[in-house]
């Protein structure tokens, strides 16, 4: 739709867009998700992705380019951000769904909450790709301007509504979401207290202190006998 032409070229676009993804997935992995964190790599990453739709969707409305003609300018300009897009995936959405439905819902329903978030994104992918090639043939660039639209309403949400999973216990969660999800922004990122759930670290500095009056009261007993 942006005018680059069938063949060898439409080849080698399509491959650097899989080696664009490779590449960054692996550097996400490695260096980015237990450094950086989930939520900063979500915003930045989908902010791209609908940004890079945006453009197609715009220059295709406005340029109508000639798919036999050539790729112009604007279709260069059009695959660099195709490019972007496959960054920005890679830097987010590819694996920080599968990181947060693990880290974000307490032990006690967990599982349970995974199978539910697993089945929603796999037969949303489903739906997606049985619908986007009717809707290719019917909307044309309306396509990417719905989907840029989508994606920038999931910028906002992860905004306000999810916290930093990085640095939290999986038992904090239940404090963490005894305040409203739109307030999440506010909470965002943990302080050293946020870490550990209250009643955990009461038990935990209960248990601390009987140890330590219990060994005090040995002390003063080995004392008294010798």
């Amino acid at each position: 739709m942006i005018g680059v032409p069938s063949g060898s070229q439409a080849l080698l676009t399509t491959g650097v867009y899989g080696v664009v993804k490779l590449a960054t997935t692996i550097i996400y992995v490695v260096f980015i998700v237990d450094r950086v964190g989930r939520r900063v790599p979500l915003l930045i990453g989908a902010t791209l992705q609908a940004t890079a739709m945006l453009y197609i969707a715009l220059y295709v409305r406005f340029a109508n380019p000639d798919q036999g003609g050539g790729t112009e300018a604007g279709g260069i300009i059009g695959i660099v951000w195709i490019y972007i897009y496959a960054f920005g995936w890679s830097f987010g959405h590819s694996v920080a769904c599968y990181v947060v439905a693990a880290e974000i819902f307490p032990s006690r329903i967990r599982s349970f909450c995974m199978g539910w978030c697993f089945f929603i994104n796999w037969i949303v992918d489903f739906g997606i790709t049985k619908a986007t090639p009717s809707m290719m043939t019917h909307l044309g660039w309306g396509t990417f301007l719905l989907y840029a639209g989508l994606t920038y309403a999931g910028v906002v949400f992860v905004y306000f509504c999810m916290p930093e999973m990085k640095g939290r216990s999986i038992e904090s969660m239940d404090d963490l979401f005894q305040h409203s999800i739109w307030s999440m922004w506010r909470r965002a990122y943990p302080t050293d207290e946020d870490k550990v759930r209250h009643d955990v670290g009461d038990i935990f500095h209960g248990e601390t202190k009987g140890e330590v009056g219990r060994e005090k009261g040995h002390a003063d007993v080995h004392v008294e006998r010798v």
